[in-house]
């Protein structure tokens, strides 16, 4: 029996490898003395099944307790595990039916997926892919525009700021496919520009929240600096095409809900256009307002994006929040991909207004 993670994202500590029992813990992020995400192969003989152990001690956040275990034997199809947790570790049972199996804290979204979703735009003359700059290890930060012509709106989407929180990026496939198929008329008020990926060097090793110079790119929008490269290439760009509407999509690991949290600004002008849109996010998309805006770390840190889009652009912003725990039998897949629909609809209904 073997366990892996040398391929991208992959993350995990081997403590010990017992009969079949397997002994895990954390590696935290580069620079930090904390972690959350693992990513891992396990290799083994046909039809064993093997009890893991892994130690969750040094996380971000103690959210294990109700938590499950992704779990794949191709990388394409997923599905839940349930563990069990004792304060320090999380344990669960697999079993291998045939001689590898992946493991991961949340689905991971493969470089395949991503190629092949900007083959696909690429089939439409309104839809680009363009580098905005390369990372400090060398990845090319890329954003994805779809525009007919000089709209009226500019609506951003920023995804995986926290390299491991994934799921957006579902969200964000699902919304450009259905983009330009069922509702390219979309495309006669808004211009997209989308950021699939803005921590790619977080992806590449494997890390939870950080970039590779251990910042955290969602604290650094007021003050970015030159180990924050990704901030400062975003916001190059933002000013230069504008900014009317920010969604920014984020994965909470206490939570099994996905609600949206509104920026701490209240000026009365850019209110009136906010309350609109959330009241849009709230009936066609079915997101509710976390009730108390107070129980998110940091949630009035001026350097987080949500609250510093709307002071230098003016612009309707919200943060949502999708869930790090899902119940065992539901797919997850399909349920992100009714989200990525219901932010269109969201935004046809604000268009209707």
């Amino acid at each position: 029996m073997k366990i892996y993670s040398n391929f991208l994202s992959g993350k995990i500590k081997v403590i010990s490898l017992v009969s079949n029992h397997v002994k895990l813990a954390l590696e935290v992020d580069n620079h930090t003395k904390k972690g959350q995400w693992f990513y891992f192969k396990v290799y083994s003989t046909k039809n064993t099944k093997l009890i893991i152990e892994l130690n969750v001690k040094n996380s971000y956040y103690n959210g294990w307790e109700d938590y499950n275990v992704f779990i794949s034997y191709d990388q394409k199809a997923w599905f839940t595990v349930r563990t069990s947790f004792d304060g320090e570790n999380i344990s669960f049972f697999i079993f291998l039916r045939n001689n590898i199996l992946f493991a991961s804290y949340l689905i991971p979204f493969s470089f395949e997926k991503y190629r092949n979703l900007k083959s696909y735009l690429n089939n439409f003359d309104y839809c680009s892919t363009v580098s905005l700059g390369i990372t400090k290890l060398g990845n090319i930060l890329q954003l994805i525009s779809c525009k007919k012509r000089s709209a009226l709106k500019k609506v951003w989407f920023i995804s995986q700021q926290h390299s491991g929180e994934t799921l957006g990026q579902f969200i964000l496939d699902s919304f450009l496919h259905n983009l330009v198929n069922e509702y390219n008329q979309l495309l006669d008020t808004y211009e997209f520009f989308v950021i699939h990926n803005a921590n790619p060097d977080g992806t590449f090793l494997g890390n939870m929240r950080h970039n590779s110079e251990g910042v955290d790119l969602n604290r650094a929008w007021h003050n970015s600096l030159t180990k924050s490269l990704e901030v400062t290439l975003i916001l190059q760009r933002m000013q230069k095409e504008g900014v009317d509407i920010l969604i920014d999509l984020h994965c909470d690991e206490l939570s099994d809900k996905i609600y949206y949290v509104p920026p701490i600004i209240r000026d009365h002008d850019f209110s009136l256009q906010q309350r609109k849109f959330e009241k849009c996010l709230i009936k066609s998309a079915k997101i509710k307002k976390l009730d108390n805006i107070n129980a998110i770390k940091g949630a009035n840190d001026p350097g987080m994006l949500v609250n510093y889009a709307p002071k230098l652009f003016n612009c309707v912003t919200v943060l949502i929040e999708l869930p790090c725990k899902f119940q065992v039998g539901i797919n997850v897949e399909r349920l992100l991909h009714k989200v990525g629909i219901a932010f269109l609809q969201a935004l046809e209904a604000f268009q209707d207004n």
